[in-house]
């Protein structure tokens, strides 16, 4: 799958555990479609939003639609178990929350090229959008 930057005109973000949702937004014609494994997927149903995703991707992509998603922080501890879960070469983009600083941006790369070699995907082949939400993330960029 290529992996090149993308405009993306329409981005949907969907609880990543709950396969109905995801699927029903696939066909509703946005461009990519996020699952978001940090605030819309409750604590007890991150392990099966981990164990679904490779699926879901699949299907997503079979139906055209970039498949985005959004990990846990690295402040959480969660952040290694998304990566080492979710990487698949239908995965196009992760959305990296509360990037802070350059420091945090390069430590989640980091996890990443590792998450990357253990699944035997290419190094960078997945693109990451680090995500500004916050004041001291405002404040440091």
């Amino acid at each position: 799958m290529s992996h090149a930057p993308r405009v993306i005109r329409t981005l949907a973000f969907v609880p990543a555990h709950d396969e109905d949702v995801i699927l029903r937004a696939a066909d509703m014609g946005a461009d990519a479609i996020g699952l978001d494994l940090e605030d819309l997927t409750p604590g007890p149903a991150k392990q099966r939003a981990r164990e679904i995703f490779p699926d879901m991707a699949r299907e997503m992509a079979a139906r055209g639609v970039i498949v985005m998603a959004r990990t846990n922080g690295l402040e959480r501890g969660l952040c290694q178990a998304d990566l080492d879960s979710i990487l698949c070469p239908e995965l196009h983009c992760l959305n990296f929350p509360k990037a802070e600083s350059a420091e945090s941006v390069a430590t989640f790369c980091a996890l990443l090229d590792k998450a990357e070699a253990a699944r035997g995907l290419p190094a960078g082949s997945i693109l990451v959008r680090p995500v500004v939400e916050t004041a001291r993330g405002i404040r440091m960029a």
